[in-house]
């Protein structure tokens, strides 16, 4: 899977939810996190991890970033 690289930092907002799916893989710019002051919701399980790390180099290229996503589902 191709990781979500997040440049920025997330904010899930009062009466917002994040849903984090199994087998997402989310890699963070340095000093960028998320800040919840609604609900996150992140489900994984044995087989299928989510992982949140920093963010990799890949063959000496600027990574891409995203971190728009759609109905706040990662």
């Amino acid at each position: 899977a191709i990781p979500y690289q997040i440049r920025s930092d997330l904010t899930v907002m009062p009466g917002a939810t994040l849903y984090i799916d199994p087998g997402v893989e989310m890699e963070f710019y340095p000093n960028v996190g998320i800040l919840v002051l609604g609900h996150l919701k992140a489900t994984g399980n044995e087989n299928d991890y989510i992982k949140m790390r920093p963010v990799r180099k890949q063959n000496n290229r600027a990574p891409f970033y995203s971190n728009e996503f759609m109905n706040d589902n990662i």
